[in-house]
C-alpha cells in the first residue's frame, strides 16, 4: 500500500513546487473565509469560547449526554479524531477544568456532543465531595452557557488505518486495531467507531472489549452492538464485574480484567496491529501506574514492560 502511495505524494510535492504562489494563495483565502465566516469554533486552541447547552439526555443511570448549541446551523466545532475539548466554569468560587470528548462527528455542524459521568457526593470514601464538575454539568439547564478550550490531544486517527501524532508526524499503518475501554472511557472509541464506521472504504479490523461493572452501566450498547451486525470487521466482548440480567448475552466475558482476557480478545501482536506500549505510557506514565485499580495496575504494568510482544490500543 505505501509503495502505491509514495509516487503519488512526490507527485503532488512536485505540482506544489511549480505551482507554490498560487497554491499558498488559494490556502490563504480559504482561511480567511473560515475564520470570518465562522465556520470553525475553536480556532485558537488557547482562548476560551462561550457555548449553550442545548439538552440534556440520560443514558445510563448515571452517565448524561449533553448537546451544546455552536453560534450557527452552520459552524463545526473544530476538532480531529482523537483529540478532546475542556470544559471550564467557576464551582464554589474556583476555577474548575476538566476535559471531555466530543463524541459527535467531527465534520457534524450546529452542536456538539459529551457525555458526562455523574460522580455525587457521599459514595465514594476517597472522594467525599464526588465530582465538582460533573455534579456542576448536571444542574445546568436548556441555555445556561459554559466555557470551552481546545482541541487538544497527542494522537489522530486520519481514517483507513492511519494515526498520526499531533504534529503531523504519520505513524505505520494497521490493518487490525484493538480498543479497551472501562466506564466512561468509552468516549474516545465511540469518537473513533462513529468516523471509522462512517467511511466504508475504511476496512480497519477492530477488537473491542468495553470493562463495566453490570451490565446496566455499559453505554451506548445498542449502537456498538449495531456496529457488530453492519460492520463485519468489528467485534466487541464486555467484562462484566456482575453476571449480566441477560440470558442470550452472547458477548460477556466474566470480570475482572486480566492479561489472559486482553491476550485472547485483542488481535495478536503482528506488523499490522498498533503496538499500544507507547501510547499507554503517553496516556498513564510510569508514575501513574500506582494510582489505578488494584486490578487494573498489574495489567498496565505487563503491557508496558513485557518486551517481544506488543498489545494494542
Amino acid at each position: 500500500m505505501r509503495l502505491t502511495r509514495r509516487p503519488v505524494l512526490v507527485f503532488l510535492a512536485s505540482a506544489a513546487a511549480a505551482v507554490g504562489a498560487v497554491v499558498l494563495a488559494v490556502l490563504l483565502v480559504r482561511k480567511i473565509r473560515v475564520v470570518f465566516a465562522g465556520e470553525v469554533l475553536l480556532t485558537d486552541g488557547r482562548a476560551s469560547y462561550t457555548v449553550r447547552l442545548q439538552k440534556r439526555v440520560s443514558v445510563t443511570h448515571d452517565v448524561r449526554l449533553l448537546r451544546f448549541a455552536l453560534k450557527s446551523p452552520q459552524q463545526k466545532l473544530g476538532f480531529r479524531v482523537g483529540e478532546h475539548v475542556l470544559l471550564n466554569a467557576c464551582i464554589g468560587g474556583r476555577t474548575v477544568m476538566r476535559p471531555y470528548t466530543p463524541v459527535s462527528r467531527v465534520d457534524h455542524r450546529g452542536s456538539f456532543d459529551i457525555m458526562v459521568k455523574i460522580y455525587p457526593a457521599g459514595v465514594s470514601r476517597k472522594y467525599p465531595n464526588g465530582g465538582l464538575m460533573s455534579q456542576y454539568l448536571d444542574t445546568l439547564r436548556a441555555g445556561d452557557k459554559i466555557e470551552i478550550q481546545g482541541p487538544r490531544g497527542r494522537f489522530v486517527y486520519e481514517g483507513r488505518g492511519q494515526f498520526a501524532t499531533a504534529d503531523g508526524h504519520r505513524l505505520p499503518l494497521v490493518t487490525r486495531l484493538g480498543l479497551v475501554a472501562a466506564g466512561s472511557g468509552v468516549t474516545p472509541m465511540l469518537q473513533l467507531l462513529r468516523h471509522l464506521v462512517a467511511d466504508k472504504a475504511d476496512q480497519t479490523s477492530v477488537m473491542m472489549i468495553d470493562v463495566n461493572s453490570s451490565e446496566q452501566d455499559i453505554i451506548a450498547r445498542q449502537e456498538l452492538d449495531e456496529y457488530t451486525k453492519d460492520h463485519g470487521a468489528f467485534s466487541i466482548r464486555h467484562v462484566l464485574s456482575r453476571p449480566p440480567t441477560s440470558e442470550h448475552m452472547v458477548d460477556y466475558v466474566p470480570g475482572p480484567l486480566n492479561l489472559e482476557i486482553l491476550t485472547e480478545h485483542l488481535p495478536p501482536p503482528d506488523s499490522g496491529t498498533m503496538d499500544c506500549r507507547i501510547a499507554l505510557m503517553d496516556l498513564f506514565g510510569r508514575r501513574h501506574l500506582g494510582n489505578d485499580s488494584t486490578t487494573l495496575r498489574p495489567v498496565l504494568h505487563n503491557i508496558i514492560t513485557r518486551r517481544g510482544r506488543g498489545y494494542h490500543n
